[in-house]
């Protein structure tokens, strides 16, 4: 029996015996958070993974990523989150750009998309937004992938809480929102 369960609950409720439930989110997707940074467009070249931390210009490198040479990235585990800087300080010391990744992967097009600078990257932040790390008990519903988040993504404004999704998204929301 599987099921979609919440990741912040310590166990798996449900009408078969616990020895026979598999927990949908209980798995090390929900426990890890990184970010995969690449030195090529399409995943390829480079690589390096950055867990969750503050990690500046001088940090990174020491790790081995090469300055300046960030051409795309993947986000992986339930409510994790990367925020990207131009400046290897995290933009403290000078007006940088800053790009915002929810959990998904990003070619170099997704993450210009999302206010990055190709071979510009100098600072990063990996962390869990929501879930286990905030107290909350959302349910992590996301769309594999897509870095959308319908439950609740980064940025929601419960005024407007379909702001930024396209038509088709929306109408998928509101379906699960009415299975929920």
């Amino acid at each position: 029996q599987t099921r979609a369960v919440n990741c912040a609950g310590p166990s798996c409720s449900g009408d078969k015996p616990a020895s026979q439930q598999k927990c949908m989110h209980d798995e090390k997707e929900c426990h890890e958070c990184n970010a995969i940074v690449f030195g090529g467009p399409k995943f390829d070249g480079w690589s390096l993974t950055f867990g969750p931390g503050k990690w500046t210009n001088a940090d990174m490198e020491l790790k081995g990523a090469k300055c300046d040479d960030i051409s795309s990235i993947k986000v992986t585990g339930v409510f994790c989150h990367a925020t990207a800087f131009e400046f290897g300080d995290f933009n403290k010391a000078h007006h940088g750009w800053t790009a915002e990744f929810a959990v998904g992967d990003y070619d170099t097009k997704a993450m210009v998309g999302r206010g990055a600078k190709d071979n510009d990257v100098s600072s990063l932040i990996v962390e869990k937004r929501g879930g286990m790390n905030s107290g909350t008990n959302a349910t992590h519903r996301q769309f594999n992938g897509t870095g959308v988040n319908l439950t609740k993504p980064f940025g929601w404004d419960p005024k407007h809480p379909f702001a930024g999704v396209g038509a088709a998204s929306a109408v998928v929301a509101l379906f699960l929102a009415a299975l929920a």
